[in-house]
C-alpha cells in the first residue's frame, strides 16, 4: 500500500488538455477521475471525426470496464468471437478460429481479461465525450489556440479566452500547437512505406448479396493477406456498417479514391472486391516512418504530450484507440496520489519513462504484422500460410509463438496493465524512500536530477539505464 501524504485539504490541479481528440478527451476522463478540475480546448466546432472503423484491443476494453463504463462499452461497440485469415487473392481460408472454442484462444482471453471490441471513430469520440462531460470536464468546443505561456501556465484561444492552469496536457496530433512547442513538427522519416486506403461500405451493401452472407452470419474479424496487399474489415458495432483497411504498396494516391480509378482490385478475391467496390465512404492515406520526440515533456516543465503528438501511429493499427486509453490511465493513476504543484514535472517525466518504452514496442509490432501480412511469394509466405493452418483450433499459438514474423508477444501487448504499471512505479519508489531517509516522497529525490536541463533522461525503462528496482513488465491478472 503507498504511504504517499498529500493534503487532502488542497486544492485540486488545474489541467489544461490542448485537443479533444481520442486521447484528449481519454486523458481529461483519467485525471477527471483522479479529482482534477480538468478543461480541454478542441479547435473544432462540432465533435466530427473521420469515417471508419476502430478496433477496440483487451488493454483498453480492461480499463474502461475497471472505470465502471462496461455498459457504456458495450452499448457502443460490438465483441467478436470469430477469427477469419483469408487468402487476399483467392479467397481460400487460411485460419478459421472461434475464440471460445476449447483448447482455443478463449485460455488466453480467460487468462488475461481478454475482449477484443470493434466500433465507429465518431462513436469512439462520443462514447469519451460523454464519459467526460458527464464527470465533470468541461470541453469548450470552437476553441482553437493560438498562442500560449508555458511559464505563466496560460493558452489563448482565437476567441480571445485565456485560460490558466497548473499544468497542460498537449493532445493535438503530430502537427498540432502543441508539439509546436517543442520546436519540431513530427516529419516523415524516409520514403513513403505503403498506402492505407480506408473504407467504409453500408451494411446493406453487404446483407444483400448472397455470396456475402458469411460476412452477416459470423461475428467475425476478417484479415486477408497477399502479394504486398493485405487487408482488414469488420462491423462497426452491433447494426453498424462494414470498415476496412487495406494496406498496399504506395502508387502516388493521396486523399479520396474509387474503385474505378484502382484496376488493382482485379487482382482481390470477389467477395473483398465487392465489399471494396460497394464503398462508399473512401480515403487514401500515405504510411510513412515518422520521426519521435526524445522527450515528450516541455523544457518548462508544464506541458506534456500524448497520443499521436507524443508518438505518431500507424493509421487505422490495433493499437490507435488502445493507446489513448493508456496515456489515460497511466496519467490518471499517477497524479491520484498529489494534489501538490510541486509534483507535477515530477509525474510528467514519469509518464513518459512509463509510456514512450511501450509506444516504441507497439510501433515495432504493428509495421512487422503488416509486412508479415504482406509477404510476396516466397518462403516466408509458405512459413506463416503453413503455421496459420496448422494452428487452426489453438490461434493462441498463431499469435503468441510466430516468432520473427510479427505474431510474438501479443500476449504481453494485449494484457498489459497500464495501471498497474503505474502503480508498480509509484511503489519502487516509495519502497526506495524507505531505505533511504533522505526522500522525502516517492519522487522527490529522482526527480530533482530529473528535470534538470543537463538531465532529462531517467534512470526508468526506456532511457538505457536500470530502473530503480529493475522493475519487470506486469501483464494483467500477474501476481
Amino acid at each position: 500500500m503507498l504511504k504517499v501524504t498529500t493534503n487532502v485539504h488542497a486544492e485540486p490541479l488545474r489541467v489544461v488538455v490542448i485537443g479533444g481528440g481520442l486521447a484528449g478527451l481519454a486523458c481529461s476522463i483519467g485525471l477527471r477521475r483522479s479529482g482534477h478540475k480538468v478543461t480541454v480546448l478542441e479547435k473544432d466546432a462540432v465533435l466530427e471525426s473521420p469515417p471508419g472503423g476502430v478496433r477496440i484491443p483487451p488493454n483498453a476494453t480492461n480499463i474502461l470496464k475497471d472505470w465502471g463504463y462496461k455498459d457504456q462499452l458495450e452499448t457502443t461497440s460490438k465483441s467478436m468471437n470469430v477469427f477469419n485469415i483469408i487468402d487476399f487473392e483467392t479467397g481460400k481460408s487460411l485460419l478459421h478460429e472461434i475464440w471460445d472454442s476449447i483448447g482455443g484462444t478463449h485460455q488466453v482471453i480467460e487468462k488475461f481479461s481478454q475482449e477484443f471490441r470493434y466500433t465507429s471513430h465518431s462513436a469512439c469520440r462520443k462514447l469519451l465525450y460523454d464519459i467526460a462531460t458527464e464527470l465533470g470536464v468541461e470541453v469548450r468546443l470552437g476553441s482553437p489556440i493560438v498562442d500560449c505561456d508555458l511559464e505563466k501556465i496560460t493558452v489563448t484561444t482565437e476567441l480571445g479566452e485565456v485560460v490558466e492552469g497548473d499544468f497542460m496536457v498537449g493532445a493535438d496530433g503530430s502537427g498540432g500547437f502543441s508539439r509546436r512547442q517543442f520546436g519540431t513538427e513530427s516529419k516523415p522519416k524516409g520514403p513513403v512505406l505503403f498506402n492505407l486506403y480506408n473504407a467504409v461500405t453500408p451494411r446493406k451493401v453487404v446483407s444483400d448479396d448472397d455470396s456475402l452472407k458469411d460476412f452477416i452470419e459470423q461475428n467475425a474479424f476478417w484479415g486477408w493477406c497477399g502479394d504486398t496487399h493485405t487487408s482488414s474489415g469488420f462491423f462497426m458495432g452491433e447494426d453498424g456498417d462494414f470498415a476496412t483497411h487495406t494496406y498496399t504498396p504506395f502508387d502516388g494516391t493521396e486523399g479520396d479514391w474509387t474503385s474505378e480509378s484502382h484496376p488493382k482490385w482485379d487482382h482481390v478475391e470477389p467477395r473483398l472486391k465487392k465489399i471494396l467496390e460497394g464503398a462508399t465512404s473512401t480515403k487514401c492515406i500515405t504510411i510513412r516512418d515518422y520521426e519521435h520526440l526524445d522527450e515528450w515533456v516541455h523544457e518548462s516543465g508544464n506541458l506534456v504530450l500524448v497520443g499521436e503528438a507524443a508518438h505518431p501511429l500507424i493509421p487505422c493499427s490495433m493499437q490507435a484507440f488502445g493507446m489513448a486509453i493508456e496515456d489515460a490511465a497511466v496519467l490518471g493513476k499517477l497524479f491520484a496520489h498529489t494534489k501538490s504543484k510541486d509534483k507535477i514535472t515530477s509525474l510528467l517525466w514519469a509518464f513518459q519513462d512509463l509510456q514512450q518504452p511501450r509506444y516504441e514496442r507497439i510501433t515495432t509490432q504493428e509495421f512487422t504484422l503488416i509486412k508479415t501480412m504482406m509477404f510476396p511469394p516466397g518462403e516466408d509466405r509458405q512459413k506463416r500460410d503453413d503455421l496459420l493452418s496448422t494452428k487452426a483450433g489453438n490461434a493462441s499459438a498463431v499469435h503468441i509463438t510466430h516468432d520473427g514474423h510479427g505474431w510474438a508477444g501479443y500476449q504481453e501487448l494485449l494484457g498489459y496493465d497500464a495501471e498497474g504499471e503505474a502503480e508498480n512505479w509509484l511503489t519502487e519508489w516509495e519502497r526506495i524512500r524507505e531505505l533511504d531517509g533522505s526522500l522525502s516522497s516517492p519522487v522527490d529525490d529522482y526527480f530533482n536530477v530529473r528535470v534538470t536541463k543537463s538531465s532529462h533522461r531517467s534512470s526508468w525503462p526506456g532511457s538505457g539505464h536500470p530502473s530503480p528496482a529493475g522493475t519487470p513488465t506486469r501483464r494483467r491478472n500477474e501476481v
